[in-house]
């Protein structure tokens, strides 16, 4: 699956569940993880991960051009205090 049909995924979700779309899209990792679809495990992950992409920018209110071919954005760390 290309990583645009999943950032499609991850938005239609958002538009639907809004806050609790991270809830559905982790009901659907823990029916592949409890499967054992290792591919289908992969692509839940991802959506769950630009779902979070797109509630960060969506609780900024900023706009932002997400570049799908290269996968979801890696997480960064806070620096310690």
């Amino acid at each position: 699956m290309e990583q645009r049909e999943i950032f499609a995924i991850a938005q239609k979700l958002v538009d639907a569940h809004g806050s609790a779309a991270i809830a559905h899209a982790a009901l659907e990792l823990d029916a592949r993880q409890s499967s054992g679809d290792a591919e289908g495990e992969a692509i839940w992950r991802q959506v769950i991960s630009y779902i979070e992409d797109i509630r960060r920018t969506e609780a900024c209110g900023s706009i932002v051009s997400v570049d799908v071919t290269r996968g979801p954005a890696p997480k960064k760390r806070r620096k310690p205090r």
